[in-house]
């Protein structure tokens, strides 16, 4: 089965298996699943087809992946990595133009979703995860988005969502892969991205646990403890927790960056509080 070659939004053919999907069961949908993504993929992979047409279909996969009734058929262990692989990873891939950057959006809306969902069984999530070319680099593509702060912001919390529920089968390479990135998007114009992203560090910090690599983690405090003293005071204690965090697993190379820089930060309040989980951690090791 296929959808016409020249599917538009709003035709009666979109309309008929948009109602076929909405009104299945998550038995039914999930013995669909094969053929859905053998119909949508080419439609959502290929950038030269209707933006209006991919969208809907993204937004149709959200829909049914939030509806409790529908989205057990997307968690079904034989679906879940056909979902990722063919429908949600494809309309990630960069391309240019405004409308590229709302299909992008929409994507990684509801690959949020699905992750939040916890739809996919955590091997899934790993091996995409670990795949060359696969959803890391997408991520990255996303948190570099020049066009919605908000593609910036979804990918944050997707991040987050990956290391909570992954984080600590993640080799050091996929680690490496990840924190840089993050890192950038503390610069960010947006504040609700650089809060975002904060959040995700602290989920970095939490799987990589206290084994993780001491080099890699001062230059993760050497590249937040600098917003600690930004202007932003929501900015400011996001950057703080961060370091509390790192601070007890890793105490004393949260304590050394901050010692750096405590005498010319107008908020030594946080410096303080970084020192006394350093301090705290130092105690009971």
């Amino acid at each position: 089965a296929a959808l016409p070659q020249g599917l538009r939004t709003h035709s009666s053919h979109l309309l008929a298996f948009m109602s076929l999907l909405q009104t299945a069961n998550a038995g039914c949908l999930g013995a669909l699943m094969p053929e859905v993504a053998k119909m949508l993929e080419p439609i959502l992979a290929d950038a030269d087809r209707d933006a209006g047409l991919r969208l809907s279909l993204l937004k149709l996969l959200d829909g049914l992946m939030e509806n409790q009734q529908t989205a057990a058929a997307f968690g079904d262990p034989s679906n879940a990595a056909l979902v990722l692989r063919a429908m949600l990873l494809p309309p990630l891939v960069w391309r240019a133009g405004k409308a590229a950057a709302a299909v992008r959006f929409q994507a990684v809306t509801a690959l949020a979703t699905f992750i939040t969902a916890k739809l996919a069984p955590p091997g899934v999530l790993l091996a995409a995860c670990t795949k060359e070319g696969g959803l890391l680099p997408l991520l990255a593509q996303c948190l570099d988005e020049d066009w919605y702060s908000d593609v910036r912001h979804t990918a944050c919390y997707v991040e987050q969502q990956l290391l909570e529920q992954v984080g600590n089968h993640l080799d050091d390479g996929a680690r490496r892969a990840i924190y840089p990135e993050l890192l950038k998007r503390l610069d960010d114009s947006s504040n609700k991205v650089r809060i975002a992203a904060c959040h995700a560090l602290m989920a970095f910090i939490v799987s990589a646990g206290p084994g993780y690599c001491s080099t890699n983690s001062g230059y993760l405090a050497a590249g937040v403890v600098l917003h600690m003293d930004d202007g932003d005071q929501a900015v400011a204690a996001a950057a703080c927790e961060v370091l509390e965090i790192l601070a007890a697993v890793k105490p004393d190379v949260a304590a050394n960056e901050v010692h750096k820089v405590q005498e010319r930060f107008r908020a030594r309040h946080y410096c303080e509080r970084v020192l006394a989980a350093a301090a705290a951690a130092s105690r009971t090791a």
